[in-house]
């Protein structure tokens, strides 16, 4: 997350969480964001990101 638009985008979802757990204040579970450097390598990125939940 060292670009901009990563910092941004990290921001961003960051935000939408504090707003949504600032809503919902009874839901006990909470998401953490677990990032890690694609390395310039996006589709590797983005399918170890979308089959990590299946195993």
């Amino acid at each position: 997350m060292d670009s901009l638009v990563g910092k941004i985008g990290m921001s961003c979802m960051n935000m939408a969480l504090s707003d949504f757990y600032a809503t919902h204040p009874h839901y006990k579970t909470r998401l953490v964001f677990n990032t890690k450097d694609s390395m310039g390598d996006f589709v590797a990125a983005a399918s170890a990101g979308s089959s990590s939940h299946l195993l």
